[in-house]
């Protein structure tokens, strides 16, 4: 008894000794002011203090990028009292005035300018009170201002400032060139003409990944929670939260995006433009969705979508909206308008209200054919757009070309989808689409109410001359006070009947779920949650060290770890990750438990 209660003592005490080895690297020499280190990934550079910060700065903006070398911060450094932070402006600044690390204009080919290639470790530390305005003609302003290469990691940037000061903005970055950024938080305020966001201002090849911003973004072109733009990049498992301004290409995550892609985002920011809004962007190219969430809000003039506001050529899946839209034309769930996209797997759960053409899924589906300038050189789904097991269960309301699904839809073809919300308009109201032109309909039902001062149809609001072939297309015989003459009218009874459905696929799409409050036949892959592995908090499908990790960094809140990684890492299922959630993962981890 006393062998194996030494044993379980040696082993917990290992664990510790593990975590906080791996949690922390301490300086050799803390009260030293001499640089420590050697640069090397085993061996980096040791900042602790300011005057190492701005040794940093002053180092890069003489010319030297330090490229491939390795820097620690090893201390929380504050740059200026933030008592006041929030009466900040370009006129009333703080005492110190942040320059950027990589202050001055880049010229295409990088053949001069300054910038920062090297690899900076936040090492779970702050920086907090960063007022950074930089120098005339700058077209890149954050605490970086311009990176090329290199990579920025577990930072936090608290309370930044940076006043209106032209192009490129963000907490982190302004402009960035290949560079990664990973595990960062940032709150503050940033306002700037052309691309503006909270980590960084525009990206160009890279990533971001596991960073959260809390922030107050105002930008003409170009603004998001995340990134004002970002071209051949990949945006992972990141939030934001706060507000996002604009008059053009305004996301809660993104603003304007080419041919990237975003997986595991949401945003519960208040996002708001004149034209092109979305809760995670604003307007995209080429480039793909999967499992992101939008909530919070998009109010926009024109273009305003759940997911994105107007997409070319890009696929949304997996992914769901909360956010309540609110725009003038093209309003929809995952998109505004859409163009040679496929949609898929996406459920709405978010109003969506504006004047015309507004949509549980998207305000406007089309091919592409006639969208102007940005025209696909290849296309998803080669036929035009493709919208297949999708679901809405909010209230869609409008003035004209209003549906539970699409508003107005051209070229498409919609399969395995259904409506459950309210769907009011003035004119063309349809439980699928308001209006339709040369689509294909199939596998579809409508169980929510639809009204309009003229035209409502339970399935399409309106079938143009250039007629939609709708087949085996179901609705609830109360859902509409006029008969549709473009499908089968069931009861309730009839309804909840698998039978019901003819050629609807009940073993691979569609189940009927008694789990559910919903009576009539739902998506299996709206329902089926993933299993939940305890312990495996960044979802690589098994227990490691790493996991162990994040569940200490996020119980010493050295990071905040998101709402799937806390689930995952409760193993005594009290509602929070704690230490000893943290100890009992390594203990899987190593093998002892």
């Amino acid at each position: 008894m006393f062998n194996r209660r030494l044993r379980s003592f040696v082993s917990m005490t290992l664990c510790l000794f593990l975590f906080f080895t791996l949690v922390q690297k301490l300086p050799a020499d803390a009260a030293s002011s001499s640089p420590r280190g050697s640069g090397t990934s085993s061996d980096p550079y040791l900042i602790s203090n300011t005057d190492e910060l701005y040794a940093l700065a002053s180092s890069v903006n003489a010319g030297d990028p330090h490229d491939g070398e390795f820097f620690l911060l090893t201390e929380d450094i504050v740059l200026n009292d933030i008592s006041d932070f929030e009466e900040w402006t370009s006129i009333n600044r703080p005492e110190n005035i942040w320059l950027p690390i990589g202050d001055a204009l880049i010229a295409e080919g990088f053949d001069d300018g300054h910038y920062f290639s090297g690899h900076f470790d936040g090492g779970g530390h702050s920086i907090t009170g960063a007022y950074i305005r930089a120098s005339a003609g700058l077209n890149g302003v954050g605490f970086f201002g311009i990176m090329r290469g290199g990579s920025v990691k577990n930072l936090s940037i608290h309370s930044f400032y940076i006043p209106e000061n032209g192009e490129r903005c963000g907490g982190i970055a302004g402009r960035a060139y290949e560079t990664e950024f990973e595990n960062c938080i940032v709150s503050g305020r940033a306002s700037a003409v052309r691309c503006c966001g909270g980590i960084v201002g525009e990206l160009e090849g890279g990533s971001i990944a596991d960073c959260t911003a809390s922030v107050h973004i105002e930008c003409s072109l170009g603004a998001g929670g995340i990134a004002g733009s970002c071209a051949e990049a990949s945006v992972i498992g990141c939030r934001s939260l706060g507000s996002v301004c604009g008059d053009n290409y305004v996301g809660g995550i993104v603003g304007l995006a080419g041919a990237c892609s975003f997986s595991r985002c949401a945003s519960e920011a208040a996002v708001s433009s004149i034209e092109r809004a979305g809760a995670i962007v604003g307007f995209c190219y080429d480039s793909e969705f999967t499992m992101c969430i939008g909530s919070g809000s998009v109010l926009c003039g024109d273009y305003a979508g759940g997911i994105v506001g107007l997409c070319q050529n890009t696929v949304i899946a997996a992914c769901e909206n909360g956010a309540l839209v609110e725009c003038g034309r093209y309003g929809g769930g995952a998109a505004g308008m859409c163009n040679a996209a496929l949609i898929s797997l996406f459920k709405n759960c978010g109003e969506i209200s504006g004047e015309y053409y507004i949509g549980g899924v998207a305000g406007w589906s089309h091919s592409g054919n006639d969208f102007g300038s940005v025209m696909p050189i290849t296309r998803y789904y080669d036929s035009g757009a493709l919208i297949t097991e999708c679901v809405n269960e909010a209230q869609i309301s409008g003035e004209w070309g209003i549906g539970g699904i699409v508003g107005d839809c051209h070229d498409t073809e919609i399969h395995d989808s259904y409506n459950a919300g309210e769907v009011v308009s003035v004119e063309y109201a349809g439980g699928i689409t308001g209006y339709t032109a040369d689509c294909i309909i199939s596998r579809c039902y409508n169980s929510g109410n639809v009204s309009a001062g003229y035209a409502a149809d339970a399935l399409i609001g309106r079938n143009s001359m250039n007629k939609t072939d709708v087949s085996d297309c179901y609705y609830l015989d109360t859902s509409c006070s006029v008969a549709s003459e473009h499908g089968t009218a069931l009861s309730h009874d009839e309804l909840m009947l698998e039978q019901s459905y003819s050629s609807f696929d009940f073993e691979a799409v569609w189940c009927m779920d008694d789990s559910t409050e919903y009576p009539y036949a739902e998506l299996r892959g709206l329902i089926d949650e993933p299993e939940l592995l305890h312990g495996d908090l960044d979802a690589s499908g098994s227990i490691s060290v790493a996991d162990a990790v994040l569940a200490l960094r996020g119980a010493m809140e050295i990071i905040e770890l998101t709402a799937h990684q806390i689930l995952a890492g409760d193993m005594n299922s009290d509602g929070v990750v704690s230490v000893s959630d943290a100890v009992n993962i390594m203990r899987i981890a190593i093998g002892l438990a």
